[in-house]
């Protein structure tokens, strides 16, 4: 029985053998290199987690103490106050200030959250894009 040989002179087992060799090569390759990508997108997403979360806070402490001082302004107004239509007025011109007040600071925290949530989600969308983006590639 004679062995089917290339050009090259390997047989075809041969070629198929180194072929594959090659292939599995490659593909540890890159595998390896698209785990460091995903280690370092984690980092960066736990970064802008993080520094989400502590805007966020910052923020809503603000809000509250900005809160608690127009409640605090209210109330030294009210006892200053010469009659009950001036308690009244008073009273509702701060429940209108801080009706708007806690609306924009709420929108305020919801545009920290999305903005985050955003942030790091696009770090996973551009690292996914970059590690698998050629394989729907057409191979020539």
């Amino acid at each position: 029985m004679s062995k089917s040989t290339n050009t090259t002179g390997n047989t075809s087992a041969e070629t198929a053998t180194k072929n594959a060799t090659d292939w599995a090569k490659d593909a540890s390759g890159k595998l390896r290199e698209a785990a460091a990508k995903v280690t370092d997108d984690l980092k960066v997403a736990s970064n802008i987690a993080i520094e989400g979360e502590a805007l966020h806070g910052t923020r809503l402490a603000q809000l509250a103490g900005d809160l608690l001082n127009a409640r605090a302004n209210a109330t030294q107004s009210v006892l200053k106050a010469a009659d009950l239509k001036e308690v009244f007025d008073i009273e509702q011109k701060y429940a209108r200030e801080t009706l708007a007040t806690v609306n924009a600071g709420m929108r305020e925290l919801g545009e920290i959250r999305s903005s985050t949530l955003r942030d790091g989600a696009k770090t996973y969308s551009d690292g996914a894009k970059e590690i698998f983006g050629d394989l729907s590639a057409k191979k020539s």
